[in-house]
């Protein structure tokens, strides 16, 4: 176990006694959040979870106003690209302003990874250009729209873009970039004053043993880094070829999608039971 590691083991383990020697009302919860972060396969939300925000953002991007498409672009672009593209938080928030174009009648996304060449036989050559259909061409376009020219930079999301709509924080490293972990705010911001949500909406506690013990933490939100898993486990599920998979999601080896067969077993089981 690394040291960093070893640390956060350490201190998982003394808040967890601090919080039981104080009789924390929460400290069974908190308990069940660290095992989840300890476990192998990222913690996803329910399948319906998904579908019901997939149905909304389509009726947002539709019927809202300017000022909140403006104010929420980078989420309804997060939702569509990543949602079918496996890219990671930071590729998103990398991705260049001049990053999509027309060749031939078809569409493609310049995604920021560096291209790999295979050094062996037993890896893959990491491309950086994926093809996409119209309608995420055309929404990147109609983005740029909205964006004052004084306000254009070497990204296509920027800080400095949004700043219009939220203030800076201590997260704010780059004004002329958009950090992934500044992503994750507007995610929730778009919860809260959108859908409507207060902070008692976010989890949903539905799985007891037979003592009435709260076993399973399932969330109701999405997070900036569970799209990745969304769009490899749905390609996989549509019986896609492994080799483009990997070439989609920037892999240079086939056995790297293994880490996300546990989450195929999970969908199809919340599928049967729904």
């Amino acid at each position: 176990m690394s040291k960093t590691m070893n640390s956060r083991y350490r201190f998982n383990d003394y808040t967890s006694k601090f919080l039981s020697f104080i009789e924390h009302t929460y400290r069974d919860l908190y308990d069940l959040k660290i095992k989840n972060m300890d476990s192998k396969n990222r913690d996803l939300p329910n399948y319906e979870v998904i579908i019901e925000f997939h149905y909304f953002m389509m009726e947002f991007e539709n019927q809202a106003t300017p000022l909140q498409k403006s104010k929420y672009f980078p989420i309804i672009l997060w939702w569509k690209v990543t949602g079918i593209i496996p890219m990671r938080p930071k590729e998103f928030c990398l991705l260049e302003w001049d990053c999509c174009y027309e060749q031939g009648g078809y569409y493609f996304l310049k995604v920021p990874r560096s291209k790999q060449e295979a050094k062996s036989y037993s890896e893959i050559s990491v491309t950086n250009v994926i093809r996409i259909n119209k309608n995420i061409y055309d929404s990147i376009q109609e983005y740029k729209q909205t964006v004052p020219p004084e306000l254009i930079g070497n990204y296509l999301l920027s800080f400095r873009i949004q700043s219009r709509f939220f203030q800076a924080d201590s997260t704010t490293k780059r004004e002329d970039m958009y950090h992934p972990d500044t992503l994750y705010w507007p995610l929730m911001s778009l919860y809260k004053e959108i859908i409507g949500w207060n902070k008692t909406d976010f989890y949903r506690f539905v799985k007891r043993n037979e003592k009435g013990e709260i076993i399973k933490i399932f969330r109701n939100y999405i997070t900036p880094a569970d799209t990745r898993h969304f769009s490899m486990c749905n390609m996989m599920l549509q019986g896609v070829n492994p080799l483009t998979i990997a070439k989609m999601a920037g892999h240079t080896r086939l056995g790297t999608q293994r880490n996300y067969w546990g989450h195929l077993e999970y969908y199809f089981n919340k599928s049967q039971n729904s």
